[in-house]
């Protein structure tokens, strides 16, 4: 084993909230004031090294 592995984080914001996914498992839920119209995630990783090979930005509902 070389100690590689990977994992799939989706965030998403439906409505008034924010999740974030890890594997199709939800680890964060977070009310938004809907007056806010931009949201940021923000990663930390303690004890490990992470190298990001792929990104994939996609909306799920068009803006309106």
């Amino acid at each position: 084993m070389d100690g590689k592995q990977a994992i799939e984080l989706r965030f998403l914001r439906i409505g008034g909230q924010g999740e974030v996914f890890i594997n199709n498992r939800r680890v964060l839920y977070v009310p938004i004031d809907p007056n806010h119209v931009d949201l940021v995630f923000s990663i930390k990783l303690v004890g490990m090294t992470a190298k990001v090979e792929e990104i994939h930005i996609s909306e799920l509902f068009p803006k309106q």
